[in-house]
């Protein structure tokens, strides 16, 4: 546009259709950065890869962040003025694959318009699976300075996937797919299930992630009334 301004975004509707260019969601609660120099940019994507390549080798838990400095050949206060935390760092390596769960909310998961809603509360919960159980070690990295602090339900990144799932909820009630429920409420239920420590967990017993999501499929059934 001749002014330098931004054309207008579109929101999506209910069913998570847009029709105009997609805007960025906040999945992972970060706050929006802002324009970055050149340099500044390649530092970022220096470190990003070097801690790609650091997590090929160990868990994120056992990588510091003057090794981060060293493998990605920039000083280690340019990682700290980046990074502050393995946390934020974590939050900036999940971007790419949350951002790919944002697509198929706002692509409405490639379902016809007219699908239930309750099938799309399902697609969401198993999009959110799959995110959980690649992803599983980052997000508990990211989520260790939340716990035991009630206000991490009204993080960004939950309240999103609450809000999602509770509008799908409650469109599914009024269409008379299920019975009545609280959507809220059963959202946060239906979520709880997907905190990335306890998946882990069912890893360290021997449940295979399809034996995982099959069962998780039925309950979710059964709790919502599908």
């Amino acid at each position: 546009m001749g002014d330098g301004s931004m054309p207008p975004k579109r929101k999506p509707d209910d069913r998570g259709r847009s029709d105009g260019p997609r805007p960025s969601l906040a999945v992972l609660g970060q706050t929006p950065a802002p324009p970055e120099r050149k340099d500044a940019a390649r530092n970022r994507a220096k470190i990003l890869s070097a801690a790609r390549t650091l997590l090929d080798e160990r868990p994120i838990g056992e990588i510091c962040m003057e090794e981060l400095a060293r493998r990605a050949g920039v000083g280690k206060g340019t990682v700290y003025r980046r990074f502050e935390d393995r946390a934020s760092l974590c939050r900036a390596l999940l971007d790419e694959d949350a951002c790919a769960v944002q697509n198929r909310v706002l692509a409405g998961f490639d379902l016809p318009l007219d699908a239930p809603w309750v099938t799309r509360a399902f697609a969401l919960l198993e999009a959110l699976f799959e995110f959980t159980v690649r992803n599983a070690p980052l997000l508990s990295e990211a989520r260790a300075y939340e716990r035991g602090c009630p206000t991490r339900f009204d993080h960004p990144a939950h309240g999103w996937q609450r809000d999602t799932l509770s509008l799908y909820l409650a469109r599914a009630v009024e269409a008379g797919e299920v019975p009545s429920v609280d959507p809220v409420i059963t959202a946060e239920h239906l979520l709880a299930g997907l905190e990335p420590d306890l998946i882990r967990w069912h890893s360290t017993q021997g449940r295979s992630p399809g034996h995982l999501l099959g069962t998780y499929r039925r309950l979710w059934a059964n709790m919502i009334g599908a």
